[in-house]
């Protein structure tokens, strides 16, 4: 059945994710206004502060990065001042537009924006607000500018009207203004030190808590209100916990994490709490629980490093888990790939354990890397096969998609706004189109072809997965959307902010240098496995795929085979363990499987022209193929899991609840199997229904065109089985053992040649021809097995080994050596050496059989008839 998406998923899942992410103690992000019962050890600061706000009009508020100044300003002096009868508006978001660059309006708006609903007058617009508070509130009011350096760093123009804007406010005025900002930027602020009032501005340095506040921070859960008959920790868990952070305070400054650049601080304390909440699932965290996480590690100091990475790894999982929760249910495709386009982006943040600001632009390129490239490509050549190719986009265009899709996550997104993950790609082409360049030639919208799909549009042959034979351009949305959801699934984590101050562009930073090493970490772990290639939208350029390690569930565990369908992995070299997996509609061409095991594998019209199967192994013994030759290539409907079909349907912008995928032809995209989609032309293939569980290895359908299989091995009475594959050019090489068979298949140029190792030869090779029309097939000396055709059309089969017994039953032929047929066989044309075409194929029974063998550069145009060119795919 088909889920219904609702028009706020980006809001559902953002709830979804708030609910995962509770945890009696905050974790590594700052605190907010409801955590002021753990906000510990920063009661001095408090009425100091409130003395500096009483006696100065502007008070510079700094710390080094991560010492805790936004939770201090969220949870602690914001709100003691209005529970002390003060009108605090307390600013943090300097996104704006780029006209905004106009310092009173700017600063006004945000402000006006923060004080609405805690007076009960009018605010006006521009620099009358500030006489307005002025008259009405006086030194009552305390406006507090927060990560003030992301202005200083990413507005140069705008901070110096700024600082003009606060000398005539502090001059002028009563009003009270904190400006919080990284000590770093101190020297900044210079020339405003010297232009304000004598005597009325102050600067309070923010020093780090004190270890002695370490126990209070631990058990400060236990003071909310509900937590006392159920702590969130036992008081000897505490003091483990306690003790441990004394011991890592105390490494000496030559110690191995000392060089390792990794300081101890409140973050990972904080880290460590959130890990052991997150393992301990709601329940009351106990001594046990600690001491089990503390024994896995050499020191006091790792394991608090360790705390933080795994705390950071534990939010983005639960942004993951968030994404596939009942309300929101993403494609998996959207949420693989949104994971590895966290993993690409997340290297770009850091270097050598510091942050690094970058500009979201910049970061995007970075990011998509080669996909980027490969889109330009596809984008300029989009529409060759239709007739003239749609030519290059332009830069600003695609700062305007870029721009269209990443405003939908901003904080000031407006409720009538798209919605980032329902929003369609026309909606979102239209967006952009509305604020890119008027001279473009053709807009993203026209780019997107009307969502036709197919080799046409996809000249360049650059899209991948469940977006294959899509137009470029929607391809390049796609993975914009996966991008900027990757930024999100960061910033909800507390782990960036993103900004954009005022200069038309967006800036985007890690809130703590801490952050980078843990997030490096967790990249290379979650880079390991297969599941970003698998969800590519864009294919990717050769490239190595090495999954050797990758755990397969065993056979018994497994409900379904797995279904991996329309890949493109041209040029690649893959090592990986495959148990039940069912390639569909693949472009293999050039890919090298290297120490691959296939257990219960099936590839289903894939293009296999130049593949390489080397020192693989094959395991299982294939079920019985269908025993039938198909004037026409037979397509295949293949029952999918429910995430894979309904998968397909999103990237095609539709959902008909379909069961299952259609395998049409190679070459072209399998599809849902939409109602009436399997009925085809009049003169196409049937469709056969793929029921079974896969074993050994299957090539089912597709083009060969110079395939390797190169010294695999068979275990015990395994089989490699090519059923109704076209093509030219198979060979079948240093293979010992087991068993090949050509079922229902048309083939040209096939070569069986003997192991490298005798004693290995010696096992037997059985090659089995069945209902197949096979033309020149040859049997090097020292194969050692048996040959055996039924039913088939043998054009010159050549058996060069004495220890091959070769034999024909039932079949037609003409030119064979080493093999005997039975008395059921008919030789075609004269038997003669030397005989003319017409001699042999009188009927063109030949020709019309070695049609399939052909190569041509595109493979679902070389089998379809004149009748079958004209059919396109399933009416969308």
């Amino acid at each position: 059945m088909s889920h219904v998406r609702p028009a706020d998923l980006l809001g559902v899942w953002r709830h979804a994710r708030a609910e995962l992410d509770w945890s009696p103690w905050p974790g590594p992000r700052p605190l907010h206004g409801d955590d002021k019962e753990v906000l510990v050890g920063r009661d001095e600061d408090k009425a100091r502060f409130r003395r500096e706000v009483t006696s100065h009009r502007l008070i510079l508020l700094t710390g080094m990065t991560g010492v805790g100044k936004t939770s201090l300003l969220e949870a602690g002096l914001v709100p003691d001042l209005r529970e002390s009868g003060y009108t605090v508006g307390l600013c943090r978001d300097w996104s704006g537009s780029a006209d905004e660059t106009n310092s009173v309006s700017f600063l006004s708006s945000k402000i006006k924006s923060q004080l609405e609903g805690q007076v009960d007058f009018d605010l006006p617009d521009g620099a009358r607000l500030f006489w307005a508070l002025n008259e009405k509130l006086n030194e009552r009011c305390v406006i507090v500018l927060d990560q003030f350096e992301e202005l200083i760093r990413d507005a140069p123009v705008l901070i110096d009207a700024l600082f003009k804007l606060l000398v005539e406010v502090n001059r002028r005025t009563h009003l009270r203004v904190v400006v919080s900002f990284r000590s770093e930027y101190l020297h900044e602020l210079a020339e405003l030190e010297q232009k304000v009032q004598a005597f009325s501005l102050t600067h309070v340095a923010l020093s780090p808590v004190e270890p002695q506040y370490a126990r209070d921070i631990v058990v400060a859960p236990n003071r909310r209100p509900g937590h006392q008959d159920r702590p969130a920790i036992t008081e000897a868990a505490a003091d483990r916990v306690t003790k441990l952070w004394r011991s890592a305070l105390e490494v000496p400054t030559d110690s191995h994490e000392e060089r390792r650049g990794v300081r101890i601080g409140l973050l990972h304390l904080q880290g460590l709490l959130y890990v052991l909440a997150s393992r301990c699932s709601g329940r009351t965290v106990e001594g046990v629980d600690v001491e089990k996480l503390a024994s896995a590690y050499p020191s006091a100091a790792e394991v608090f490093r360790t705390g933080l990475h795994l705390a950071v790894h534990e939010k983005l999982d639960r942004c993951r888990r968030a994404a596939q929760h009942p309300d929101v249910r993403l494609d998996r495709y959207l949420v693989d790939g949104t994971l590895q386009m966290v993993v690409d982006a997340v290297t770009h943040l850091s270097s050598a354990g510091y942050k690094l600001v970058r500009d979201v632009r910049d970061l995007a390129e970075a990011t998509l890397g080669d996909r980027l490239d490969s889109l330009h490509l596809g984008i300029e050549r989009c529409g060759a096969g239709l007739g003239e190719p749609d030519g290059a986009a332009q830069p600003e265009q695609e700062r305007a998609l870029l721009g269209a899709v990443l405003d939908l996550i901003l904080p000031d997104r407006s409720i009538e706004e798209l919605d980032l993950l329902a929003a369609s790609r026309a909606e979102l082409a239209a967006r952009a189109d509305g604020s890119g360049p008027r001279t473009a030639t053709m807009t993203w919208l026209e780019r997107l072809h009307d969502g036709r799909t197919g080799p046409e549009v996809d000249a360049a042959d650059v899209t991948c997965g469940p977006m294959l034979g899509h137009a470029p351009a929607a391809v390049l949305i796609e993975q914009l959307r996966r991008f900027v959801f990757a930024l999100e699934w960061l910033h909800a984590s507390d782990l960036v902010r993103i900004s954009t101050p005022g200069t038309g562009g967006a800036m985007i930073a890690l809130i703590h240098d801490g952050f980078g090493a843990a997030l490096d970490e967790w990249a290379r772990a979650a880079g390991r496995g297969p599941s970003g290639e698998l969800a590519a939208i864009t294919a990717p350029r050769g490239g190595s795929f090495d999954w050797d390690e990758t755990p397969e569930p065993p056979v018994s565990e497994v409900a379904e085979p797995r279904l991996l369908v329309n890949l493109r992995w041209r040029g690649a070299w893959v090592t990986a363990r495959f148990t039940d997996v069912v390639f569909v509609n693949c472009d293999f061409r050039g890919t090298g499987f290297s120490r691959c095991v296939f257990d219960g594998v099936a590839f289903v019209n894939c293009l296999l022209d130049g593949a390489m199967f080397t020192d693989c192994e094959i395991t299982g013994d294939p079920p019985p193929a269908e025993r039938q030759w198909f004037p026409h290539a037979p397509r295949f409907v293949i029952p999918g899991p429910e995430d894979v079909v309904s998968g397909l349907e999103h990237y095609l912008e539709r959902s008909s609840g379909a069961t299952a995928v259609l395998s049409q032809l190679p070459g072209l995209p399998a599809v849902p199997l939409f109602d009436g989609a399997d009925s085809g032309p009049d003169d196409s293939g049937p469709a056969l229904q793929l029921t079974e569980r896969p074993a050994g290895l299957v090539v089912l359908g597709g083009r060969v065109s110079t395939l390797m299989i190169r010294a695999c091995t068979f275990s015990g009475d395994s089989a490699l089985s090519f059923r109704h594959v076209g093509g030219s050019g198979l060979d079948v090489v240093e293979v010992a053992g087991g068993r090949v068979e050509i079922v229902g298949s048309a083939l040209r140029h096939i070569t069986f040649s003997a192991a490298t190792v005798r004693d290995a030869a010696r096992r037997g090779l059985q090659i089995d021809l069945v209902t197949s029309s096979i033309a020149q097939l040859w049997v090097s000396e020292g194969v050692v097995g048996t040959l055996a055709a039924d039913n088939c059309m043998l054009l010159q089969v050549w058996n060069g080994s004495g220890e091959t017994e070769g034999r024909a039953a039932n079949c037609s032929y003409h030119g064979l050596v080493g093999v005997v047929p039975d008395a059921e066989c008919v030789l075609l044309g004269p038997d003669q050496a030397v005989a003319a075409a017409g001699d042999v194929d009188a009927d063109g029974t030949v020709h019309e059989r070695v049609r399939r063998m052909d190569y041509r550069r595109d493979p679902h145009r070389a089998v379809l008839t004149p009748a079958e060119a004209a059919a396109q795919l399933p009416a969308r």
